[in-house]
């Protein structure tokens, strides 16, 4: 829950560091600046790793080619033996061979692959492609009744972008999601959208709004398009990591991050024009919100999103919308850009 200043901070700090520390998370960049060792916790057995998160994931990737081929290595020479024995095995003079065969088969075994890395894929439903103009503010005044929090703010954002908020926490990102998404009312001014589009919207609450007595199915099916294949729903389900009979797990038992996992899932398969996403990986693993990310670049609508995962922000954003001492508007550089300058001012503060 920090915003991309106070994290850069907190990276200096543990950068500099001459103690030891151990750190849970899923932004793989601040693992990448900060970490040196990583500490696997897979199928019930921990191994240290000494090496950053970028070489574990590169060790990973080999050890699991390295168990492919040598499974397939395995399955010619089964295959060969097989063949022997299903020819000579019947016959008395190559009996004893075709026993010796029969034991080698036996004894070659194939290693196993369990939860191998980047399997993760989320497919999104397809939608039309859409020109002009997305949204347009006038003079918009967001806030509430005892706070204004940004005035005068006039940005046009074509369809088909994919727009991160961006901003230090308390300085209006998700009051001005909010606004565009109807939650709140403008203090002032306008905004509109194109007539023709259908907006989604994502945040940590919604999932206050699911159906205790409805299984993981039923609420998915309930959020998706009535284009949506009942298969497409369950391979969302799966991303989501309800695969399997957990899609039959009523909503009352879930955990409020498996809420919001279904709340998201049921947005992507809305089909709609128009996403707005209020953290949206908070509740993710590392696979699936990279997974999330490629997704979405792919995805042929508009989005405006709030994240502090440089990964993903990374990935997604064709722009970016800055939120600071009461305006809001569009920031002229990359996302790079963006982070260059921040980690510029961040040299300057220590």
């Amino acid at each position: 829950y920090l915003d991309l200043n106070t994290l850069l901070f907190l990276e200096r700090f543990l950068q500099d560091y001459q103690g030891t520390f151990i750190v849970v998370s899923h932004d793989r960049e601040f693992l990448k600046r900060t970490c040196d060792h990583t500490l696997e916790i897979e199928e019930g057995k921990m191994e240290l790793f000494k090496g950053g998160v970028e070489d574990y994931f590169l060790y990973k990737t080999e050890q699991l080619e390295q168990k492919v081929a040598y499974n397939k290595g395995i399955e010619r020479q089964k295959k060969h033996l097989q063949t022997f024995v299903d020819r000579f095995g019947a016959k008395a003079s190559k009996a004893a061979s075709a026993q010796s065969k029969r034991k080698q088969i036996e004894r070659l075994q194939t290693v196993e692959i369990a939860n191998p890395l980047s399997t993760v894929k989320i497919k999104l439903p397809q939608i039309p492609i859409k020109k002009g103009p997305a949204l347009e503010t006038k003079d918009l005044a967001i806030g509430y009744s005892e706070k204004r929090v940004a005035g005068k703010i006039n940005v046009l954002v074509d369809k088909g972008k994919h727009i991160a908020i961006l901003g230090e926490n308390g300085q209006g990102k998700s009051t001005f999601l909010k606004t565009i998404a109807e939650e709140i009312e403008p203090l002032d001014g306008t905004y509109s959208w194109s007539s023709t589009l259908k907006i989604g919207y994502y945040a940590q609450h919604v999932y206050q709004y699911l159906d205790e007595g409805d299984t993981v199915l039923a609420a998915l099916e309930g959020m998706a398009d009535h284009s949506v294949l009942r298969q497409q729903i369950l391979d969302i389900a799966g991303s989501f990591l309800f695969s399997g009979d957990e899609v039959r797990k009523k909503i009352k038992v879930l955990s409020g991050g498996e809420r919001a996992r279904v709340c998201l899932a049921g947005l992507l398969l809305s089909k709609s024009d128009v996403l707005l996403l209020d953290e949206p990986t908070n509740h993710l693993d590392f696979e699936t919100v990279e997974a999330l990310a490629d997704a979405l670049k792919t995805y042929q609508g508009t989005v405006f999103f709030i994240s502090h995962d440089r990964t993903f922000v990374n990935t997604l954003a064709t722009g970016i919308i800055e939120v600071k001492d009461g305006k809001v508007a569009l920031y002229p550089g990359t996302y790079p850009d963006y982070v260059y300058h921040l980690e510029q001012w961040v040299e300057e503060e220590l």
